[in-house]
């Protein structure tokens, strides 16, 4: 009967109990999840019901605590052992309290937002918990108030992988690595003979013969009088219109072809303008200008909003083409190098933003050719200051090109800029000498100095912004001490084109020494050859001695160009044998040995020359004084 007694006390009891542990335990979920919901980690599976307990549920848990605890200090000792090995064996059962379940459910392990770099791991397993807490009465044995004890859980540490964060540093690494193409790959970047033929070559010549089969047509109607003048203008028009509109609207699906049919209706355009204007007197020459200008415009535009160069390269023949194919045969200095200076802007403008350097060169050939053409059909004395106005607006235009597309834009400097560099510079000073030499003669040497200190300071621009490309600086410097040098036998009146040839080849060798650039060195060679040649077919015929004059050997005119053109020779070789290191072994003898021997072989030739002269005129002022004697006899 006791232990019947004892049965409902002995449940009271463990329920109490059981209820504290639930309270407890929910009191720490809530905190918890509270705690993770501002840390802003996602929670899974939480009951609704967890929540922080009321001051009024808290009282109620707190006197059933009491009760429960006056109620253990009664119970035996061996009774307390049977319920701790009972209340053992039921909490590790789920059991259901009004509706619920008292075994909270697992939490889940918060998943961090994805970063960049960011590789997930698979997560460690989770020990559960084994510690329970202590009971009431242990807590009234030692004198501490009853709190919620849990043992931190066991984390098994995760196997190591083999997989590591992708940081910035690892990216740009391997973006740094050079990447091998596959076959495929390479196939595709770099198209065969083939496909360039049937891609590119045939379309073009299609649209070559489209455009002569069209021109040829129209012209076997006009022969027949099928169609009027002005509805032959308009039909061209239309037809290159349309060209136009076909080649926009296929652009996104047939690039290629779309740029053969630009360029076709930019050709059609053209050649109605010029057959309207030329053939009919259909346009007047000022309209005609305008549109085949807006025409060249709209190629450029083309051009530039396609990447197609050879729409651009057609703009620029059309563009040049166009003052030619409307000349009324009345001069214009200034509307036609005008309108020329514009072109050159534009164009390389466009070359500038598309890094298409054969435009900077054609449009440069083109530029001097239309101005020898006006030269030998149109200038007069009178038209100096215009002309060399002119000339100076193009060689500026030219020279800061190579400021523009090789200094600013750190790009290397390839020969065939420095062709175009020191074309340019030659071109412009011969052609301003030529034209002040007859009635301006005292101003060439300052002419020359003012250029001399142009291209130093481009060279001292170029140091500052770009001191890597060493060739294209060391030719502008080349350039000033050329024009430097030749100030002083310009002024002195002395013949400066030998010297100047003669000391560009020495500039030219020390600049391809220096920077180590072969094709330099080589066109110095060439430039030597046509100094000599020069001396040999001009200062040695016009600079002999003639009848009536006072000849002093060695210190003539020719015998200074020629001390100008040894000593360049000479200074050759004491670049070659200065920085030998610079140059090949066999370059090296073979240069300096070609140059030494071209030096030595002059030199004796002079001699050779001015000691004949000279007896020659110690003959013909002997011949003169026995004249005199004999007819004073």
């Amino acid at each position: 009967m006791a232990e019947d007694n004892d049965s409902p006390e002995k449940n009271k009891q463990l329920d109490d109990r059981l209820n504290y542990l639930e309270s407890v335990a929910r009191d720490t979920v809530a905190r918890l999840y509270e705690i993770e919901k501002r840390l802003g980690l996602v929670f899974g599976a939480v009951p609704r019901e967890l929540k922080t307990a009321t001051r009024d549920e808290r009282a109620d848990q707190l006197s059933r605590l009491r009760a429960a605890e006056e109620a253990l200090k009664s119970t035996a000792p061996e009774k307390q052992a049977a319920q701790k090995e009972q209340h053992t064996t039921e909490s590790r059962q789920p059991r259901e309290t009004s509706g619920r379940s008292e075994q909270a459910p697992p939490l889940r392990p918060a998943r961090v937002p994805d970063q960049p770099g960011h590789i997930e791991t698979p997560a460690a397993p989770v020990q559960p918990i084994t510690a329970f807490p202590p009971t009431p009465a242990e807590h009234s044995k030692a004198g501490t108030t009853p709190t919620a004890v849990f043992s931190e859980p066991h984390v098994a540490k995760a196997p190591p992988t083999a997989l590591h964060p992708v940081t910035p540093a690892s990216r740009a690494e391997q973006m740094r690595q050079p990447q091998t193409l596959r076959p495929h790959e390479a196939s595709q970047e770099r198209p065969d003979l083939e496909s360039r033929i049937g891609g590119r070559w045939l379309l073009w010549i299609g649209v070559i013969a489209i455009s002569f089969g069209m021109a040829f047509f129209l012209k076997y109607a006009f022969d027949n009088q099928w169609i009027t003048p002005g509805w032959r203008i308009n039909i061209g028009v239309a037809i290159g219109l349309a060209f136009l509109i076909c080649a926009e609207r296929l652009r996104g699906r047939y690039p290629i072809y779309s740029n053969g049919l630009s360029g076709g209706g930019i050709f059609i355009l053209y050649l109605s303008i010029f057959v309207g204007f030329n053939t009919y007197a259909l346009i007047p020459q000022l309209l005609a200008f305008v549109l085949m200008a807006a025409v060249t415009a709209t190629a450029s535009l083309l051009a530039a909003r396609y990447s197609a160069l050879p729409i651009a390269i057609l703009g620029l023949i059309g563009g040049f083409l166009t003052p030619i194919l409307l000349s009324t045969g009345v001069d214009n200095e200034v509307g036609l190098f005008g309108y020329i200076a514009l072109l050159d802007l534009g164009v390389l403008a466009l070359a500038y933003s598309k890094h298409w350097r054969s435009l900077n060169y054609m449009a440069f050939v083109a530029t001097v050719a239309m101005f020898a053409a006006w030269m030998i059909s149109w200038y007069r004395p009178e038209k100096l200051w215009t002309t060399i106005t002119f000339m100076t607006v193009f060689f500026m235009i030219f020279a800061l090109l190579a400021v523009f597309h090789n200094v600013i834009k750190r790009r290397p400097t390839l020969w065939i800029d420095l062709a175009m560099v020191f074309s340019n510079a030659l071109l412009y000073f011969s052609l301003s000498y030529e034209l002040l030499d007859d009635n301006h003669h005292g101003i060439l040497g300052l002419f020359a100095v003012l250029v001399s200190g142009f291209y130093m300071l481009l060279g001292y621009f170029a140091y500052n912004r770009d001191r890597e490309d060493s060739l294209l600086i060391y030719t502008f410097l080349g350039l000033a001490f050329l024009f430097a040098v030749l100030a002083v036998p310009i002024q002195l009146d002395q013949h400066w084109v030998t010297m100047g040839w003669a000391l560009e080849g020495a500039a030219m060798t020390w600049i391809g020494l220096r920077s180590g650039d072969r094709t330099s060195r080589y066109g110095a060679l060439v430039v030597f050859g046509v100094a000599v040649a020069h001396w040999f077919r001009v200062d040695v015929q016009e600079f002999a001695y003639h009848a009536n004059e006072v000849f002093l050997p060695l210190l003539n005119r020719r015998a200074i160009s020629c001390a100008v053109l040894v000593g360049a020779l000479a200074a050759s070789v004491m670049f070659y044998k200065r920085m030998k290191s610079n140059v090949g072994e066999e370059e090296r003898s073979m240069f300096s040995g070609l140059y030494l021997l071209g030096a030595n072989t002059l030199a004796v030739i002079l001699l050779s020359i001015d000691a004949n002269d000279y007896f020659e005129q110690a003959k013909v002022a002997s011949s003169a004084t026995d004249h005199v004697m004999s007819v004073g006899n």
